[in-house]
């Protein structure tokens, strides 16, 4: 998969998610349907409220395109009762949630908490959105010279002063989690470099596939992206 992502294998930079990630979209530029496989979404016993459905939206402008995630982790005394009390847990707080709309979360935990008889605030989760990058206008040549540039200055920031940070995090999720295993102010901004610069990666590498496939206008089938799990935004689908 990573041989087929670029002319070599990223592995150093990217984890298998968006390795993955990369791979689908390469082949849906390229037409080659057959070999994908639809993955039914899961509902997360990670988070508290529900993760709400990915989108598709109509336009790069759309507001909620470059919305964060925010959510909050299940307790670890939730966990410890298994997952049907996690289910239990979830469903209650959603409908709390929906009963004190507009009121402090203060008033929302202190009723959970009674009601489950937990102890701790549960940790918020806040990740940033990447961003939308504008490089639709490169020329192919351009896109590689780019995308050689990216992956010279990872590896070089890699090998540097600060890499053995870097080699241990890169594989993160998300860079809120690997920020939150830093406690060093200086190897935090290494680590933000690092992820705009893999995010950067990532998009010259889907444009440059979107090109070398001839899809400069092109747009997914919503009957594929539907089937994938996808809903149409709220705000641009309109």
């Amino acid at each position: 998969m990573f041989d087929f992502i670029y002319e070599e294998s990223l592995a150093a930079i990217l984890n298998q998610p968006e390795a993955e990630r990369l791979y689908v979209q390469k082949l849906m530029l390229e037409g080659k349907y057959q070999a994908l496989r639809i993955k039914k979404p899961k509902f997360s016993s990670k988070y508290i409220f529900s993760v709400g459905t990915p989108k598709f939206h109509q336009t790069n402008t759309c507001r909620y395109l470059t919305a964060n995630f925010i959510n909050y982790r299940v307790p670890p005394e939730i966990e410890a009762r298994g997952p049907q009390k996690i289910r239990e847990f979830q469903e209650y707080c959603e409908q709390l949630r929906k009963e004190l709309k507009g009121k402090s979360y203060d008033v929302f935990w202190m009723r959970a908490n009674a009601e489950f008889r937990i102890h701790a605030r549960p940790e918020e989760v806040h990740y940033e959105n990447s961003g939308v990058q504008a490089i639709a206008a490169m020329p192919i040549a351009e896109l590689h010279e780019k995308i050689r540039e990216a992956i010279d200055a990872s590896q070089e920031m890699q090998n540097g002063k600060d890499g053995f940070t870097i080699r241990r995090y890169r594989y993160a999720l998300h860079q809120q989690k690997a920020l939150a295993c830093i406690s060093n102010p200086w190897q935090k901004e290494i680590m933000k470099q690092f992820f705009k610069l893999k995010w950067q990666l990532i998009d010259l590498l889907f444009e440059l596939y979107r090109k070398q496939a001839g899809a400069v206008d092109y747009v997914l089938p919503l009957h594929l992206l539907q089937a994938s799990g996808l809903e149409p935004c709220r705000k641009c689908w309109l």
